[in-house]
């Protein structure tokens, strides 16, 4: 049974979401995405790695452009189908103050025990930031607004970004 975003979702202990979320990341791309999210952390600054990531992230949302979407539901509808179609997970948007909060839930992850789980979660949240700043900028963003992980945000089974100056 699929739910809409904006549905109530059954309550799912920590572990099961993490199990799913494990089994959305193919176990055949998951050495290799270990492998590059380490080097990459391993032989570049932080910041030019996740600079990298960041275009590969644009590249990827130029390369699968929402149409054009005219409210913040439409918006979260159009990015729920792509990434459903990548299976990635889905996202919630909100409004905070003059950001678009995304919240992005249910993605591919190799799991906690893994060695390069710091650089998966940096590597795949820039990943992030790319393909949400290029989205959102599609649809009518500013050129110099852009989506960045919040870091301080506590909850562990999602990545959370906002958009914005």
């Amino acid at each position: 049974m699929q739910h809409s975003p904006r549905e109530a979702l059954p309550d799912v202990d920590e572990s099961d979401a993490l199990y799913m979320r494990e089994r959305l990341f193919s176990r055949q791309w998951r050495p290799f995405m270990c492998s590059l999210m380490t080097e990459l952390f391993s032989n570049f600054e932080v910041e030019e790695a996740c600079g990298f990531l960041r275009q590969i992230g644009g590249r990827l949302a130029a390369e699968t452009p929402l149409p054009k979407l005219g409210t913040l539901e439409e918006l979260e509808t159009g990015v729920n189908e792509a990434l459903s179609a990548m299976n990635w997970g889905y996202i919630r948007l909100s409004l905070v103050g003059a950001e678009i909060e995304i919240v992005h839930r249910a993605y591919p992850d190799i799991g906690a025990a893994q060695p390069a789980r710091q650089a998966w979660r940096a590597g795949f949240g820039a990943i992030l930031e790319g393909l949400y700043t290029t989205w959102l900028q599609m649809q009518g963003g500013r050129h110099d607004m852009r989506a960045r992980t919040r870091p301080e945000a506590s909850e562990t089974l999602a990545v959370t970004l906002r958009f914005g100056l």
